[in-house]
């Protein structure tokens, strides 16, 4: 399943790489512990479809999630989050932005996997 990745214009004050991560984090700890009210909560309305069509691909159950990269892109930045359990991984790209006064993931997709290689 391919999920298109689309940005929303920014808003707001440049974000910090520690405050992306903090919050990447934070999201990478809701998707393990399956709480989708706080993993919606990191997403804007408008790409809320996209994260419902990849939570499918995750492993279940999930072991953890390790965010593994944070990359400012002028008003964005660029998160990459692994996610393990049950001996597999997924790898997610997902792109933050600053909305209603906190970062939040804006676009996302599946980057990899072992059935979905990178590439």
């Amino acid at each position: 399943m391919g999920v298109s990745t689309t940005f929303a214009l920014p808003v707001g004050r440049r974000m910090l790489e520690r405050d992306v991560r903090s919050f990447a984090e934070s999201h990478a700890r809701s998707v393990v512990a399956d709480d989708r009210a706080e993993m919606m909560s990191d997403v804007s309305f408008e790409v809320s479809d996209q994260l419902t069509a990849i939570l499918p691909e995750l492993p279940h159950p999930l072991d953890q999630g390790i965010v593994e990269i944070v990359e400012l892109e002028g008003s964005r930045a660029r998160v990459v989050t692994r996610f393990q359990g049950s001996g597999d991984w997924v790898t997610i790209e997902s792109w933050w932005a600053q909305r209603e006064k906190r970062p939040k993931i804006v676009a996302l997709r599946v980057a990899g996997s072992p059935r979905r290689p990178v590439g």
